[in-house]
This record gives structure tokens, sequence and C-alpha cells, in this order.
């Protein structure tokens, strides 16, 4: 299903994103990411204004069909929707586990802890309420716990348990679960993943969207006051951040991870549910099947929390596993496990800054501009100077995303290219990537320097692992850029 052909429910509350411009009069509309420009009409332009200044989306499949649009590609958000009352008896909770007795128990007294009112206020700006500080509201959902091969059977009072024999992976975990699930929703989450039922039941508010096939919220570390609890604070490879919107390939946000995902049940099995054969990135691969069918939503407003990794040495190998998804994703998906997605301007600007040469990178800077303003022509009043001024940050936002994908996961031609005519290059980029790293870090000097190095070392075992993943599905599609043109203009 093609979400753009569901108008957004009549009386939902859009907010734009804070990188959405609008100009002439609202009759054009910029933003979302991958960039984008809607030409509006002038009712277009009136819904939009108004809808920006809280007015909810009318009855009527043009404005709704807009409002859509919107919010498919970026530009505006929708604000939570109030949950049901009946939210639990809709969802079905299915818990993987392999000898975590004590995982599954926290799973579980999160799911079932009455509501106390306790809740931290999160970076969206919404009430974001952690699944350890307090559930309730939709207590009483279904829970099916798949033990997979636990050197000793599990328990789980009030669930309905089903073991395998031998351990068969996370994937094929999950999948067994969901075949013997009954409702309208599956929720899967992790052993060890708390998610209160408080939040359950908002991530399930969602669904009043036809569109809307999955709903994922922000998945952080429990606190734990050692080396590797301090780091993963700020540093979780499972915490996407406190920034909501769509998920999907070539955004912002590509993928959610799945040890806390709420979907609609039928849609999981028609898109083949989790692949058995992926022991890593078996998340990933279901997000982008899932994404041909409908739309996806980040809800960081919404908080699980996840106890961190026992030692730096597990930490590590997690994240050099991770890496190894590379290949066989990029068997299932092409180009879009790239590193990163730009445009070819963009590409050439900082290929010749990064081989000093200004000028030449400013000839097709200039340039780049110029195209850009031959496409707004038209559409707004200025629209040479507004190009300049959107293909700066365009490139600006390209070199952010080069910085990081020179350590993950080029990382290795870095060290290889310290032996050509190219290290004076590959010194920069490595250092801007280690720069870049230095500045993402918070709080006293000692803290900032842990965070550094286990970054860095964090991103070395990752990027070993997209090499060797990338080497044995003898694909180089996780290894090298993926380029795009824009902006996408499109009239409405």
């Amino acid at each position: 299903m093609d979400p753009l052909d569901l108008g957004l429910p009549a009386g939902t509350v859009v907010d734009a994103d804070p990188a959405t411009i609008t100009r002439f009069g609202g009759r054009v509309v910029m933003g979302g990411a991958p960039f984008r420009l809607l030409r509006l009409s002038p009712a277009g332009a009136a819904h939009v204004q108004g809808w920006f200044r809280g007015e909810p989306v009318p009855d009527g499949v043009g404005a709704q069909r807009l409002a859509r649009r919107l919010v498919v590609n970026g530009m505006a958000h929708p604000r939570a929707p109030t949950p049901r009352p009946d939210a639990a008896a809709r969802v079905t909770v299915v818990i993987p586990v392999k000898d975590d007795p004590g995982g599954l128990a926290r799973t579980l007294d999160a799911l079932s802890r009455p509501n106390d009112g306790d809740s931290a206020r999160g970076a969206s700006g919404g009430g974001a309420r952690r699944a350890s500080g307090g559930g309730g509201g939709g207590g009483g959902a279904t829970v099916i716990v798949v033990d997979d091969g636990s050197a000793e059977p599990v328990t789980a009072p009030g669930a309905r348990i089903v073991r395998n024999a031998e351990p068969t992976g996370p994937a094929a975990a999950r999948q067994r679960g969901l075949h013997v699930v009954e409702t309208d929703f599956v929720a899967f989450v992790d052993a060890g993943v708390s998610l209160d039922a408080a939040g359950l039941d908002e991530l399930v508010a969602w669904f009043h969207d036809p569109a809307v096939v999955a709903v994922a919220p922000r998945v952080v570390s429990a606190p734990r006051d050692d080396l590797v609890g301090r780091v993963e604070q700020t540093r979780s490879p499972l915490d996407l951040g406190p920034t909501g919107g769509p998920v999907g390939q070539g955004r912002p946000l590509s993928y959610v991870p799945t040890a806390a995902l709420v979907a609609r049940t039928d849609v999981v099995r028609a898109a083949g549910g989790f692949d058995p054969a992926l022991r890593y990135g078996e998340d990933v691969d279901l997000v982008w099947r899932l994404e041909r069918h409908g739309s996806l939503r980040y809800v960081p407003a919404v908080q699980a929390t996840h106890e961190p990794r026992a030692d730096l040495r597990r930490a590590l190998t997690q994240r050099y596993h991770y890496g190894t998804a590379a290949g066989p994703l990029a068997a299932r998906h092409g180009s879009a496990v790239a590193p990163m997605h730009v445009s070819g301007w963009s590409l050439a600007v900082m290929a010749l800054v990064a081989l000093r040469r200004p000028v030449a990178a400013s000839f097709v800077a200039a340039v780049s501009a110029w195209q850009l303003g031959r496409k707004l022509k038209g559409a707004i009043p200025d629209p040479y100077a507004d190009g300049a001024v959107l293909t700066a940050q365009g490139h600006r936002v390209a070199a952010a995303s080069a910085i990081g994908a020179a350590v993950r996961p080029w990382w290795p031609v870095l060290v290889a290219a310290q032996f050509t005519p190219l290290a004076p290059l590959a010194r920069r980029l490595a250092l801007g990537s280690v720069v870049a790293a230095a500045r993402r870090t918070e709080g006293d000097l000692r803290t900032r320097g842990e965070t550094l190095a286990i970054d860095v070392l964090g991103d070395l075992a990752y990027s070993a692992g997209v090499w060797r993943g990338s080497l044995q599905a003898r694909s180089a599609a996780a290894l090298l850029p993926r380029l795009m043109t824009w902006p996408n203009d499109s009239t409405h």
C-alpha cells in the first residue's frame, strides 16, 4: 500500500518539522529528508498555514492527502493520538528469550506494573515515560514467551510459553511466536527490555491511522555506574535519539530496532515476517520490507529500557556482529545499505575540498546552486538566492554524513591509504571523524575521554564487521555512497 493513497485521518493535528521552509505566501513548502519541494494551490497553502498554527486536518480527500504528503515527506509530524481504552485487548506481546530468566522477569514486570504517574520529560517535547518508571492503563495484553532452547526451561506465570528444543536464533524465535498471535497487533519485546503497559497503549494508539503499519519507541540504556554503562547512556547502538519521525530507506531514520516494535499482525505476516536465515540485521530487513506496505514511525516520547552489555569485550563484539549484517542485507536490499546517501554535486565538492582544490570546489558548488535555482525559478520570488542557501545547507549535511562514514565503515581504507600518496587526505578524514565524535560527547573530562575512546573502538569493531560481511557476500553496496538528485519537485 502506498501511504499517499490514504489521506491523513480528519482531526489529526500536525506540527511543522523545524527544518521545513515555506515561501511565496505558503505556496511553496520545502524540506524533508530527502529534500523535496511542494508547489501548492492557494487552497492548499491556506490548509498548510492553518495546520502549522494548530488547526486539525479537516474532512475532504484533497486536504487529507495533502496532509499525508507532508507527513510522509517528513515536512510535518502528527501529534501523539489519545490511547484507546481497549488497547491491551488488541495486542499480543511476543518475547523471545534464551538463558536469560532475569531479563525475562524484568520485561514481564514492566508490562504488568500499574501506573504510578512517574514520568520523565523527553527531549521531543512530550512526556517521555521510561518503561521502568511505571506503566498501567493497558495492562492485560496477551503475552507469548518463546523459549529458544534455554538450558533450563523458563517460567512465566500468566504467559503462554512456546519452547524450542534447540536454539534457532532471535529471528526464528520471533517468527514462531508470530505464528500463534491472534490479535490485531503484535508487539515484539526482547527479554531484558522494559516497556510498560502505558507505553504499549500509546504505541498502539498510532494505528488509528490506517497507513501506519509499525511503530517503535526509543530504546535507552538503563543506568549503570561502570565504564560500559556510562558510555551506553549516550552511545547505545539501540538508542536512535530524541527526534521522532518517519522511518525508511534514505531517511534520517532508516530503520528501528525490533528490540521493541509494535506492528499490524496481518501486515507483518504479509511481508514475510522475520527471516530466520539472518542472525543479525533481521530487524533492518523486516523494517525495509514493512515499508512496502505502509508507513513506519519512531516515537521517542515513549521509552523502553535495556540493560547494557556486561563488559567492554561484549559491547565491542555486539558492534562487530551488527556490522557483519551489511553483506546479507546488501544481497537483499542493494544500495539501501549504503553508508551515506548523497547527491553527486555534494560528493564532488567534498572530494575537491579534501584534495585541497578550493577554487574548483567553489566552482562546482556555484554550479550546483545555479542548477537548483533553475528548478526553483517561478516557484519562489528569489530562486537563486534561496537556491544558494539551500545548496550550502545540503553540502554541509552531506559533509557531516561523510565524516561519520569515514570511520563507519571506511576505516580500513583510511589505514591502508597511509602508505599511499592519498595519506594526507586519509589523515584529514580520520581526524575529522574523531573530532566529530568528540563534539558529540557529554559530561566531565573523564567521561568524555571514556566515551570518545569507546566510540572510536566501537566504530572500528563495526567497520571490521562490515568488511567481513561485504567480502562474504561479494558486495560493495555497504561500502559505497548512494548517489541521489535533489530536490524532488511536485505539485499539489
